[in-house]
């Protein structure tokens, strides 16, 4: 009889299992990856928050193609100034974003914007602004407090914030690429107060973005952004995305060896 349980068991641990899709750092990009996405610069239609979702995104409209490069950041020209990133991405605009990678979160130790051939627009963090928690699942929520400077040529602004974070769905992803299981979705909201405005100027963004625990990277991502006057939207998808990498998180291989 305690045979027969434990298979029982065992029949019924995959299902659930799959319908929790974790997300660790093996969905995240690695060093040579180069990503190709479709954009959009329509207002974001996240659809639901909930569990078992079908998110039906097939219709979006291409109107750009584009890129994201990730590589080593001591490769890069800025890399001086940001000597704890793990990780550097290079988007078809030339803005370098370093990340700092560990076993707790992705964060941004900062960005490097050239504006002309002689002036490059720097953000310099005092206190580095969490991305991502890791792992994260469905119901994970974090909030993090920042704060640093945005350096334009030799001239500083100081700046604070605040972004929440709560995975607020799980399902099936529905793109002009494909279908996706085992997603997670995301909603970030950012604040930032630059300081060093008179009139102590607000920008914020809602975000939502849906990652596959069967894929790196972001599979979609929507935003609507507001710099104190006016509102811009942004939405782009992976249109062939790289598998995710194994880490050392629990498999069902593992799960089997226990029994």
């Amino acid at each position: 009889m305690k045979l027969i349980a434990i298979v029982i068991a065992m029949a019924g641990l995959p299902s659930l299992v799959l319908s929790q899709a974790t997300i660790t750092e093996g969905n995240l990009p690695q060093i040579g990856d180069h990503v190709t996405i479709g954009i959009n610069w329509d207002a974001p239609t996240p659809g639901s928050a909930g569990a078992n979702q079908t998110w039906d995104h097939s219709g979006l409209v291409e109107e750009d193609s584009e890129y994201f490069d990730f590589v080593e950041p001591s490769t890069t020209d800025w890399w001086e100034d940001f000597t704890e990133s793990t990780l550097s991405g290079i988007s078809w605009t030339d803005t370098h974003s370093y990340y700092k990678i560990s076993r707790g979160d992705l964060s941004a130790e900062g960005f490097a914007v050239p504006v002309s051939e002689f002036l490059v627009a720097k953000t310099m963090y005092d206190d580095t602004e969490q991305i991502l928690p890791l792992p994260y699942t469905y119901g994970s929520t974090s909030q993090d407090d920042f704060s640093g400077t945005w350096w334009l040529g030799e001239s500083p602004y100081p700046f604070t914030g605040t972004v929440e974070f709560e995975a607020d769905g799980y399902g099936t992803l529905i793109l002009p690429s494909g279908t996706y299981h085992n997603v997670v979705r995301y909603h970030l909201y950012r604040e930032q107060v630059n300081v060093a405005d008179l009139n102590r100027n607000t920008v914020t963004k809602d975000q939502w973005a849906w990652v596959s625990s069967d894929f790196r990277f972001w599979l979609l991502l929507m935003e609507s952004s507001y710099d104190g006057f006016a509102y811009s939207y942004l939405t782009w998808w992976d249109k062939n995305p790289y598998g995710a990498t194994p880490t050392e998180e629990t498999s069902w291989s593992q799960v089997k060896s226990l029994y």
